[in-house]
């Protein structure tokens, strides 16, 4: 059975939605579905309940996901449950997450920091206000209490509902580090037919298009569902990610090992996986990674090889990839993710802001991070003005964007 701390909450919101509200903290193991089949099925219940729970937030993808535990330390992923009357009402799950010293100081640092990331990106259930603060409380108190350094929330929409709660004044002392900052998020909103969606194009664009699906020449495109067809579609992303510009500038983004295997295997036996490979005279040349899960598809990795840059792969292979959703299982939307890059703007119809969001605990650790990390940001900015002054800075920053524009095109 699994560790569960249960907390019988008073009513320090001084409203009746909080007179008989527990919330139960469970350990959670691979094998904590056979081990505790009620809290299971509650939280099975609350998510199919939901309708915009994501697929990191599914049960079977949490448990089956918990393959490092020699990186979490003392650390345990953590489900809360919610209940109101004895039903359950609402849930979020916390995963152990260390980042580079770096990412939240500013300085670079080889240490790591431990702490915890937020599954889905959100409280899944009840919306209320009175609900959702409980459950972030809940969540915040856990991180102090187990000594994790911050809670991570990788992408977090300006107008949701945790958003707000963390505006609330209760929670105005919070120490939060965002990265990168608001950030445009891209989407695709489905209209009824493909003559719709690409009927909202201009002339001149579609013809863009068309003829770039034309100096391809000789293609295949394979959509990637099965999984008897994850590891020779590994293979041929490995190829293909290694000469990308992701990898280039984070790192290698398909490694083709056994833990991209049970993952992709997992996504597939669920029917949640919708990945893509793009094939030029019987070579890979680009390939798409994304899942639908809830009436969402979501884009989690695209990659070309930059060898084949000028006949616009990436793009080709997006505009083969729209079609086929439109024409097969088509899902309500498209989530781009976080980023501003050229092919989101062209496919995209909508766009909201994002960021991703650390909230860092109490402590003098913590707030030591946050100290060197805007007087980093704030050191920065300095250089940015005396660069500008001297007339530098509007020609050091077109030389950067040219770069990146170059090596971001698809």
């Amino acid at each position: 059975m699994s560790n569960v701390q249960t907390e019988q909450l008073k009513s320090s919101l001084k409203s009746p939605v909080n007179q008989d509200i527990r919330i139960d903290a469970h350990d959670l193991t691979e094998n904590f579905s056979k081990e505790n089949q009620n809290v299971y099925h509650d939280w099975l219940a609350l998510l199919k309940a939901d309708g915009h729970s994501t697929i990191l937030e599914n049960p079977d993808f949490v448990l089956q996901d918990l393959n490092s535990p020699d990186q979490w330390g003392t650390l345990k992923p953590i489900l809360f449950l919610a209940y109101q009357n004895k039903k359950p009402i609402a849930c979020a799950v916390i995963i152990p997450k260390s980042v580079r010293a770096s990412h939240l100081q500013g300085w670079k640092s080889r240490k790591n920091i431990l702490g915890y990331r937020l599954a889905g990106n959100q409280i899944s259930g009840d919306k209320s206000i009175e609900i959702q603060n409980i459950l972030f409380q809940a969540i915040l108190n856990h991180r102090d209490q187990t000594g994790a350094n911050f809670l991570l929330i990788d992408d977090l929409e300006s107008d949701s509902a945790l958003n707000q709660i963390r505006k609330q004044p209760e929670f105005s002392g919070l120490k939060t580090i965002s990265p990168s900052g608001l950030q445009d998020h891209h989407w695709l909103i489905f209209p009824e037919s493909a003559e719709e969606y690409w009927g909202k194009f201009k002339s001149k664009t579609r013809n863009t298009l068309r003829r770039k699906m034309k100096k391809m020449g000789d293609i295949e495109f394979i959509p990637i569902t099965e999984p008897e067809q994850i590891a020779d579609f590994l293979k041929q992303a490995n190829i293909v990610s290694l000469n990308t510009w992701q990898s280039q500038e984070l790192g290698l983004r398909v490694h083709n090992n056994d833990e991209e295997k049970k993952f992709l295997k997992y996504l597939a036996f669920q029917g949640s996986l919708r990945a893509y490979l793009l094939k030029k005279d019987s070579k890979p040349v680009a390939f798409i990674i994304g899942t639908q899960f809830n009436g969402t598809y979501y884009l989690d990795e695209l990659g070309f090889d930059r060898q084949y840059s000028r006949l616009s792969p990436g793009t080709v292979l997006f505009h083969l990839l729209v079609n086929d959703l439109l024409e097969n299982k088509k899902p309500d939307v498209l989530d781009f993710g976080l980023g501003d890059a050229e092919y989101k703007k062209l496919f995209g119809n909508q766009v909201s802001q994002s960021q991703q969001l650390y909230i860092l605990s109490l402590g003098w650790k913590s707030t030591l991070s946050y100290m060197k990390y805007h007087s980093y940001s704030y050191i920065k900015t300095g250089i940015k003005k005396i660069i500008s002054r001297l007339g530098a800075w509007k020609n050091f920053r077109r030389k950067i964007k040219d770069r990146v524009i170059q090596n971001k095109s698809i």
